[in-house]
């Protein structure tokens, strides 16, 4: 588990009707656009030779290598502003990995954090939506670790410059692979405030991956 990102927001639980409805839902005090605004997915990079991305930038450029760092443009792509964005929602896909792998999404011009974001498999297709903050000149970095492998990012929407959304340095909350893997049904508690740049209270929710 990593946290990646603080969103400052206070949560009201709305009180639940008389007939007993499942789990209430949350409804926060302040404007949803204020801190994520989803996007029709359009595909930013595919280095697949069939690769074809919504600009035809970042298309058919060919695997990344061990140790490669593609920089990827997001701002004024896809349907994210030119300014005024903190963070993005990318979703990344894996395909062709020559060998056990991990990806790692992270602010461009940013030091490449000890984690990692996505965990390609050889003959698998894998995936997952992370939310990684902008950096300079607008770009975010995705390194392959080892082997090559096939990436896809698709844009699925953006945080706005606001005080609701803090990113912090990803770090590694939790890893069973140093104790146990956890059973069918089991459950583990995380300490998650006061921890890795979280403050202890004022925090609605966390960004983890």
């Amino acid at each position: 588990m990593l946290v990646g990102a603080v969103l400052w927001t206070t949560m009201v639980a709305a009180p639940p009707a008389e007939a007993a409805p499942p789990a209430p839902s949350l409804v926060p005090t302040s404007s949803l656009a204020d801190r994520y605004v989803p996007l029709t997915p359009a595909r930013l990079m595919d280095t697949r030779t069939i690769g074809v991305t919504v600009d035809h930038q970042d298309e058919a450029g060919g695997p990344l290598g061990a140790g490669t760092v593609h920089e990827l443009t997001v701002l004024d792509r896809g349907g994210v502003p030119a300014s005024g964005v903190a963070a993005v929602a990318l979703q990344l896909t894996s395909t062709g990995a020559t060998q056990r792998t991990w990806i790692t999404a992270y602010p461009h011009g940013d030091s490449v954090p000890g984690t990692s974001n996505l965990n390609p498999e050889p003959f698998q297709v894998r995936s997952n939506l992370v939310i990684v903050p902008v950096g300079a000149d607008g770009k975010v970095d995705l390194r392959n670790a080892l082997g090559s492998v096939h990436l896809i990012v698709d844009v699925q929407g953006w945080v706005p410059t606001a005080d609701a959304f803090t990113p912090v340095t990803p770090t590694r909350l939790l890893d069973t692979r140093a104790t146990s893997a956890l059973t069918a049904g089991a459950t583990v508690d995380v300490e998650i405030g006061g921890v890795a740049g979280v403050p202890a209270s004022g925090v609605g929710a966390v960004v983890i991956n």
